[in-house]
């Protein structure tokens, strides 16, 4: 049924909270401040809700969050910090990080021999690029579509079409997207009509009402659906 898989990068490839964490970690030294282990909660937290924004429409672009950011995120630790330097400097950071989710290479080994893949990530084309390069994970990947570069943000479905168009438009039941991302990558999925396969990451309860065509709790469990 399937021919084409698409791949989330940011806590389905590459593991964002490792890769946050040692970011923030050297940022912290290098701004000469004072980490606290609440600190990253508090990163994840602000974080997070800024990229719901962001993919409800309701912040303008990418270069928007990142203008913002780290003012709200220090604001909330109660941190005094120039939050666009720090912006600048971890995203430095972060475009050397490299750490995998658990499973990644080898659901890649997997799946490489069987379906073209693809990245499809709300991210900057040559920071994702770098990171799937420094990972050894480029040489499975057959595109890497960002959001950058597509000009559209996950889940508008314009961003799944621009991808499709890449992909001289196969048809949608040929097609499955894994990610994390309830919003970005399922709702995506569903209002484009593709399939997604939801990785559970943090492994959260199950909404009742998901219209996943499969859920995961691990990586290695893709390799019994696909």
């Amino acid at each position: 049924m399937f021919t084409t898989v698409f791949l989330d990068v940011d806590n389905t490839l590459l593991d964002f909270h490792k890769c946050s964490l040692a970011s923030l970690r050297q940022g912290f030294a290098d701004f000469g401040l004072t980490w606290t282990e609440d600190f990253p909660r508090t990163f994840h937290t602000v974080n997070d809700g800024l990229w719901r924004q962001l993919e409800a429409g309701e912040i303008a672009s990418r270069k928007a969050l990142f203008d913002i950011r780290f003012d709200r995120i220090f604001e909330a630790a109660g941190i005094r910090c120039d939050g666009k330097a720090f912006e600048e400097r971890f995203q430095q950071l972060l475009g050397e990080s490299h750490e995998p989710v658990e499973g990644a290479m080898d659901m890649l080994r997997y799946l490489a021999g069987k379906y073209t893949l693809c990245a499809a990530s709300n991210s900057a084309y040559e920071h994702q690029l770098r990171r799937l390069r420094a990972a050894g994970m480029l040489p499975y990947l057959t595109h890497v579509f960002v959001s950058e570069e597509a000009g559209i943000t996950k889940p508008d479905p314009g961003f799944f079409r621009w991808c499709f168009e890449k992909l001289g438009n196969p048809p949608k039941e040929n097609v499955v997207m894994i990610g994390d991302s309830l919003t970005a990558d399922l709702t995506g999925c569903e209002a484009f009509g593709i399939a997604c396969c939801w990785f559970n990451y943090e492994g959260r309860p199950v909404p009742e009402d998901i219209r996943a065509w499969k859920v995961v709790n691990r990586l290695e469990e893709i390799k019994d659906i696909l």
